[in-house]
């Protein structure tokens, strides 16, 4: 609803928004957006006063209305480039899909573009769609490791009752880790254009707290940096302090890498590891399962942590000699067409303490 052109911020409502996430770049911030929009811009397409009926309506008005959107996210946020990724629960669960939609999003994040996601409503069915972008943010940012989920909309935070029919009203400007709130949530968005409303913003405020992200709900007409600068502008969800844990944690374990000492040393300083680290494999694994990595040093292996790689066990054998510090060039040759950078990077690999 932030969006379109009647909504709280107008026509400008775009422009608004990308020059709050144009600062936040310029303080060194990584953004990622999840933006709604491409099935409203599939109505103003075609000039649809009313909301579309049917499911096999809204994917079509998606498809439409998708490259409107980003095309106007471009525009907003020129010169900064954008990239498009698009999402399902499906891609969420499973750990391959899962795993590769990270490793994309980190890449973007290196070479300094703005990935703006969006559910993919023209292929999602009510069996497997996420429903609603505040919970697919808070699945992004799960994926990620974020430090903040931010939720934009049309009111400034949480409210005791709905401030529009209650004068009464109170807005909760710190909501505890252990308090619950969802009495407070009220219901959807009323303009025919948003959905979800605070009931699916208090969801994904719990999605993301499970993974020890905190999340900050704000109007959207109040700069990005002044927000994040004075979270109880709006309303703020904080986490237990404790580390995070990863979206990966419940998948089997399917093999074992031993690396080198020296390696291991790098991991404490969130280093990517490097393929010419591997020492020996073990076990049967594809790209994105999970693995164990153990560190050989005096005579000994330990365990030392777990990671998502990169790498089936065929293609890291080939480099297990029992020698490390190879050149990229030698990897390449040993790995072939498959090779792809490190075997992780920090995003995706956690050490026990």
């Amino acid at each position: 609803a932030l969006l379109t052109p009647n909504g709280p911020l107008g026509p400008d409502a775009f422009n608004h928004l990308a020059r709050g996430v144009i600062s936040l770049r310029q303080h060194g911030v990584h953004v990622i957006l999840v933006s709604s929009g491409a099935i409203a811009q599939g109505r103003i397409i075609r000039q649809l006063a009313d909301p579309p009926k049917t499911l096999s309506a809204s994917q079509a008005l998606a498809a439409l209305g998708q490259p409107q959107l980003m095309s106007l996210w471009a525009q907003a946020l020129n010169p900064l480039h954008i990239a498009q990724f698009l999402l399902s629960q499906a891609d969420i669960d499973d750990p391959l899909r899962s795993f590769n939609a990270q490793r994309a999003l980190y890449e973007l994040e290196e070479i300094g573009v703005v990935p703006i996601g969006n559910e993919n409503d023209t292929v999602a069915t009510d069996e497997i769609r996420i429903g609603d972008n505040d919970s697919l943010g808070a699945h992004i940012a799960r994926v990620c490791h974020a430090d903040l989920l931010g939720l934009l909309t049309q009111v400034d935070g949480l409210y005791t009752s709905n401030p529009e029919r209650d004068p009464t009203a109170q807005k909760i400007e710190i909501i505890s880790a252990d308090q619950d709130v969802s009495d407070h949530a009220g219901g959807s968005a009323r303009d025919g254009w948003g959905k979800g409303g605070m009931v699916t913003k208090i969801r994904a405020a719990e999605i993301a707290r499970r993974a020890n992200i905190p999340t900050l709900i704000g109007h959207g007409s109040i700069p990005l940096l002044d927000l994040i600068s004075d979270p109880q502008r709006g309303s703020f969800f904080e986490v237990e302090h404790c580390a995070p844990h990863p979206l990966w944690q419940r998948w089997p374990v399917h093999g074992e890498v031993l690396i080198s000492e020296e390696s291991f040393n790098s991991l404490r300083y969130e280093a990517p590891l490097l393929l010419n680290a591997v020492l020996q494999v073990n076990g049967h694994f594809q790209r994105g399962d999970l693995i164990e990595l153990s560190v050989s040093g005096h005579g000994s292996t330990q365990r030392i942590g777990r990671c998502l790689t990169a790498y089936g066990s065929a293609e890291l054998k080939r480099l297990s000699t029992g020698e490390s510090g190879r050149s990229e060039r030698d990897l390449k040759a040993l790995i072939g067409d498959g090779y792809d950078g490190p075997l992780c990077y920090p995003l995706e690999y956690v050490l026990y303490p």
